[in-house]
């Protein structure tokens, strides 16, 4: 009778399988160049297909998400640390009601 352990068949495939998905991640990103000229002060970026919208309120794909990401600013953002850090907004005061900024 043939002696055959499943386990020994996932140890092989799961290292090819974990190769195989981190490739496909790695060349599925829609950023594909960029490039930056510093004497016009521009940067051209060429995504692998047009932004579906850019509605920042309603944007739930990947590519509308990053060029949203590089055109809009938030009044606030988090900085390096995870702290809160001023956007646009130069300073800003919060009360149990209300927020100014």
């Amino acid at each position: 009778m043939l002696d055959f352990d499943f386990r020994d068949l996932e140890s092989i495939t799961m290292p090819k399988f974990f190769i195989l998905t981190l490739f496909l991640f790695a060349f599925s990103n829609p950023i594909m160049a960029q490039s930056v000229d510093a004497a016009a002060q521009t940067v051209k970026i060429a995504l692998a297909q047009e932004p579906p919208q850019l509605n920042n309120m309603t944007a739930t794909d990947q590519v509308s998400i990053f060029v949203l990401g590089h055109v809009m600013e938030g009044l606030t953002r988090y900085d390096r640390r995870g702290n809160l850090a001023p956007g646009v907004a130069e300073r800003w005061a919060l009360t149990e009601d209300s927020a100014t900024f």
